[in-house]
Formats: structure tokens, C-alpha cells, sequence
């Protein structure tokens, strides 16, 4: 079974290890994709230090991205 949830850019600081912090992505309008998402997983965060260029690369501060979790087995 996978979980997937939705998250949201807050902030980007390279450094020796690229740094990224995502937070839940939220919308109190009740047709937007995000309301739903917001209802399921309302707080949190993730934070995340990145050694790859090319893997810090594709993350952009405001940028919405989908995060899958699947049992590892």
C-alpha cells in the first residue's frame, strides 16, 4: 500500500550539503486538491540535506511536489 501526500517548498539554503525543508500544502477552497491533501495530513514537515547537485537541482522554493511512502520490504 502506498500514502501519498503533497508538499510544499518552504526553503532552500546550499551549503556543504543542500538543504531543503518541505511543509504540508494547504487550501481552504473545498474544490482544490490541496483542501483534501490539507485534511489528511495538516501538520508536519520535512526536512531534507542533499548531497546530489543534480538531486538539490530539481527542488524549487514554492514548488509543489508529491511524496509517495511505501512500505519498504
Amino acid at each position: 500500500m502506498t500514502t501519498r501526500a503533497k508538499f510544499k517548498v518552504e526553503t532552500k539554503d546550499p551549503g556543504e550539503q543542500g538543504h531543503v525543508t518541505l511543509t504540508p500544502v494547504y487550501s481552504s477552497d473545498p474544490n482544490h486538491e490541496n483542501k483534501a491533501f490539507w485534511d489528511a495530513s495538516p501538520s508536519g514537515s520535512i526536512t531534507l540535506w542533499i548531497n546530489n547537485p543534480a538531486g538539490f537541482a530539481t527542488f524549487e522554493v514554492g514548488k509543489e511536489y508529491y511524496v509517495d511512502f511505501t512500505p519498504a520490504v
